[in-house]
């Protein structure tokens, strides 16, 4: 097959010797294995390799200029929100909330980068993310508003490829709705690979929705690895509008026995939850349904 690709850890700024050393390690595994394709078994109805191939001549990394773009706020309901332009983080606006009970800032590499062999994906973000966010709720803080993060892109990434990666730390018993939001149009062939780790300390509950506005040339896939603790509560929603590809791979680390898959129709569960087999988790539970099924059996939600 064709090399369609140019990717470059020297396209990237600032980075320290032990940075680069680290980055070049995970790119050089990537070039052994390339993009994903049908020959794996979580890969087998979406030959990534095949269809960039096809769409691409030549995809690149490149460390873009973030020109602030008006941001269009969603005017429906009451928000607090985080603005991404490229993956980097332009602005955040936290005035529905105590704002001393609430950490936003860069994502942070330095101590973050490994060389992980798990995912040729997740190689090639730790080679060549920059730009992201870490956030982090203070104990027993549930936030009153949903929050909204703008994930917008430039209408000139033509042939480029975005790399970041985000923290999310909820302490014990805090609470957060967080709606990931595509806000995009572009008509220019571009790819998104991005990585959140998501730490749910005891007693806490996250509502994780992922959508987007409108269709557009963006190729998306991301990644979610997510620590639970305790009694804590991670639901995830997926909701698309139609982008030319969309995937999204959970890794969920459970320090319970006990595990209850739940989605929105119960057909997605079922392959997590052989996922979760796989690793080794013998106690799982699906609820069969999904959650529509709990609402029309007018079962109590919290």
């Amino acid at each position: 097959m064709k090399q369609y690709y140019d990717f470059k850890i020297e396209k990237i700024k600032d980075l320290s010797p032990e940075e680069i050393n680290t980055r070049k390690k995970n790119l050089e595994l990537f070039f052994q294995s390339g993009f994903p394709n049908k020959k794996e078994e979580d890969w087998k109805f979406s030959d990534l390799d095949s269809i960039l191939s096809n769409n691409f001549k030549n995809i690149a990394n490149k460390d873009l200029l973030t020109k602030e773009k008006k941001l269009k706020i969603i005017d429906e309901f009451e928000h607090n929100y985080i603005s991404l332009l490229n993956g980097k983080l332009i602005s955040s606006d936290f005035s529905y909330e105590e704002k001393n009970k609430i950490s936003i800032g860069d994502f942070d590499y330095k101590n973050e980068l490994i060389v992980d062999k798990k995912n040729s994906l997740n190689l090639l973000n730790n080679a060549l993310a920059i730009g992201g966010f870490s956030l982090e709720i203070s104990k027993n803080y549930k936030l009153k508003k949903p929050l909204i993060v703008y994930n917008n892109f430039s209408n000139s990434l033509n042939e480029i490829i975005i790399n970041y990666k985000n923290s999310i730390i909820l302490n014990e018993g805090s609470g957060l709705n967080l709606i990931n939001y595509i806000a995009g149009s572009s008509k220019e062939n571009f790819m998104v690979n991005s990585n959140e780790n998501i730490k749910l300390k005891k007693n806490s509950s996250l509502r994780n929705s992922l959508l987007n506005n409108s269709k557009c040339n963006g190729y998306f896939y991301k990644y979610i690895n997510t620590d639970l603790e305790e009694n804590s509560n991670f639901e995830n929603y997926f909701l698309s509008s139609g982008l030319k590809f969309n995937k999204l791979d959970i890794e969920i680390n459970h320090n319970e026995k006990s595990i209850i898959l739940v989605c929105e129709t119960g057909g997605s569960s079922p392959n997590a939850g052989e996922t979760l087999k796989k690793e080794g988790y013998k106690d799982i539970y699906i609820l069969r349904g999904g959650i529509n099924q709990w609402k029309m059996d007018n079962l109590p939600l919290v």
